[in-house]
């Protein structure tokens, strides 16, 4: 994976900004993680250290919940109090919270617990001055902006990201220009670049025992073997009975030779026997493997498709594409056919499947640099010593068969012709149906020995790449943080665009949610992230409304081209949100313009999540996430009361102070 500069496309100014349909999702994906593990004998320290990592991962709700729990339990200190009121505002404004939460934080700023002095301390007593402010209680907003700005660098960008909505425009602009050098330092930090692929990527299958095929062998070939053996020996028997009564000297001994000269001439004739079958069998199945591609858009389809793509990719150097998918072309094509055989019925994602796909591609390429490729060829082929060793054996047996065969033709034995002729003719049939039958369990034998063999080389790639994984994959912080340094990019083009400072804005709103195309992942307990978000912030002035609108590609940091409306109060004619299941989408309707649908989460159950208790909890969870609470008052009141809404609550925006 290599870097992307960033590049921010041309804008344009328009008042007729529509969204577009929702694209279906290219990947899902849900990684196992620790970070949000709370069970119900956890103590009140895991619930705040699992509460502090969901703030600082953009979940403040889950956060405020389990801070509060851990308060509750006895766990309380000036860094657990600075944190539950950072959980308590972050991504929500004074007005937003419900009367109970009003009072929880009147209590909060009226409570004089002695802690000790720290820097914590300072943060919540600055917090405290802060909402005394807001809940009219008296407090001085320019005493808690000066202790804000007095707070370390640390607690003063917290401070800035999480109360943003609650911070007067004043201060806001003073905090503006480091929150930017912040941002700035951020979008790229922990290699950004290299290692956001490895978020959204599936999780990867294990490799399997390919199929194999049982030995073909029927009923009718163990028969014929049986009888036909049977035959030979009673024949054989009856002829060796009656050389050694005859008491010949020369049958004697071609008797006593012709049984280790059968050993000899048969055992290496199995061996060459076999050799010329597993030669011609894996000949054909190479051959066999014709790469066609499959109909349809199935698992089949997406294998061949990232087949070609692989090969293509890894293909030996100085050789062009086409001539390696050419001289590929058979082994691609018995490759393709294992996998499907493999994985389709286990209902396997083929991009789960991906990774083999590209193992198997450099190993072809590998085998193909090193002359391994058709090492078959090599193995199997058939040598001059076992040939002499079967002539040898097998002449030998014809000499000492006709010696006493001649012995026997004298002796006038009414029996003897029959058996004679019945070891001549079950013989070689007993022979060739026995070789059968070896050749084919031995197959199954060599061919199963193979498969555990190639599966002990995959699985070697498997654990090999699941570590690159795991290595490579950003921390729930790291995407919260690259997120936010986006947006705050997003936002600092939208104000020098308007050319506004914070003063100018009395209030502001952004909403986050999928993009076209994208994929999405999340850790258990955590929110749903997309490969491809829609941003949308709204900035209110005493003007109106500005809009800015763009789909950020998450992976590379770059912005589409972005879209601007600006519109008076008066021109918000309706907001609606649409539930279908658990997908939440707002509807904002313009009087001069057409409804636009704005798609905030999509419908996600939660399914096998040991963190999330019940559907409902998960799409708090993703609307809390993507700014939801905080939008939708916003844009109701103003379609409800126009300007009047602004004018009336003047007294709840600090920024109009």
């Amino acid at each position: 994976m290599t870097g992307h500069s960033q590049n921010v496309s041309s804008s344009r100014t328009t008042n007729t900004a529509q969204a577009g349909a929702t694209v279906g999702i290219q990947a899902s994906e849900v990684h196992h993680a620790t970070i949000y593990q709370v069970y119900p004998q956890s103590s009140p320290r895991e619930k705040y250290e699992v509460g502090r990592s969901y703030l600082a991962d953009g979940v403040p709700s889950m956060a405020e919940q389990l801070i509060s729990e851990a308060i509750a339990g006895g766990y309380n200190s000036a860094e657990v109090r600075f944190h539950w009121l950072l959980a308590m505002l972050s991504k929500r404004s004074y007005r937003d919270l419900s009367r109970r939460e009003r009072d929880r934080l009147t209590e909060f700023a009226r409570d004089r617990y002695p802690y000790p002095d720290s820097d914590y301390r300072a943060g919540v007593e600055a917090g405290q001055e802060l909402v005394s402010h807001l809940s009219g209680l008296g407090g001085d907003v320019d005493a808690a902006e000066k202790k804000i700005l007095a707070l370390p660098a640390e607690l003063r960008a917290m401070t800035d990201r999480h109360l943003s909505f609650v911070l007067s425009g004043a201060t806001r602009d003073k905090l503006w220009e480091t929150a930017k050098e912040r941002a700035a330092a951020e979008r790229m930090s922990d290699n950004r670049a290299n290692r956001m692929w490895a978020y959204f990527h599936p999780k990867p299958a294990r490799p399997r025992l390919a199929e194999i095929d049982p030995p073909q062998i029927t009923v009718s070939d163990r028969r014929k073997a049986t009888v036909s053996t049977g035959l030979f020996g009673l024949s054989a028997a009856y002829i060796s009975w009656l050389t050694i009564t005859n008491a010949a000297f020369l049958p004697i001994v071609a008797l006593v030779c012709a049984v280790p000269a059968a050993l000899i001439g048969l055992h290496h004739a199995s061996e060459c026997h076999y050799r010329m079958f597993k030669m011609d069998l894996e000949e054909r199945r190479r051959r066999s493997g014709f790469a066609r591609r499959p109909k349809g858009d199935g698992f089949a389809h997406r294998l061949f498709n990232d087949f070609e793509r692989y090969f293509f990719k890894y293909r030996p150097n100085n050789v062009t594409a086409d001539a390696w998918l050419a001289e590929t072309e058979a082994i691609r094509g018995h490759l393709h056919g294992e996998l499907s055989r493999t994985y389709r019925e286990s209902r396997t994602d083929a991009a789960r499947v991906r990774w083999l796909i590209g193992f198997l591609a450099q190993d072809v390429r590998q085998r193909w640099l090193d002359g391994s490729l058709h090492d078959h060829r090599v193995r199997y082929q058939l040598t001059w010593p076992p040939v002499l060793r079967v002539l040898l054996g097998l002449g030998m047996l014809l000499v000492c068969t006709v010696a006493i065969f001649n012995e026997i033709f004298h002796m006038g034995d009414l029996l003897a012709w029959p058996a004679m002729l019945c070891m001549i003719v079950a013989g070689p049939y007993a022979a060739s149906r026995a070789q059968h039958i070896i050749a084919q369990k031995r197959l199954f034998v060599d061919d199963e020995a193979e498969a555990r063999e190639e599966l002990d080389k995959r699985m070697v790639a498997y654990h090999r790449w699941k570590e690159k994984l795991e290595r490579a994959r950003p921390s729930e912080n790291n995407m919260e943080t690259w997120l936010h340094s986006d947006k705050t990019k997003l936002l600092d083009e939208a104000l020098r665009h308007y050319r506004l400072s914070w003063r100018d804005v009395i209030a502001y709103a952004v909403l986050q949610g999928p993009g076209k195309n994208r994929q999405r992942a999340r850790v258990q307990g955590g929110p749903w992230r997309y490969s491809v978000y829609r941003l949308r912030y709204f900035l209110i002035t005493t003007e109106g409304v500005r809009e800015v609108y763009t789909e950020l590609d998450f992976k590379t940091s770059m912005f589409k081209e972005q879209e601007r409306n600006n519109y008076r109060f008066e021109a918000v004619s309706s907001v609606n949100v649409t539930e279908n299941g658990y997908r939440r989408s707002l509807k904002l309707t313009l009087t001069n313009g057409p409804t636009r649908k704005i798609h905030i989460t999509e419908a996600d159950m939660g399914e096998n999540d040991p963190f999330i208790t019940s559907s409902a909890q998960m799409a708090r969870l993703n609307l809390n996430a993507a700014g939801f609470t905080h939008a939708l008052p916003i844009l109701e009141g103003i379609a409800a009361e126009g300007k009047g809404w602004l004018e009336g609550g003047n007294n709840s925006f600090p920024g109009a102070h």
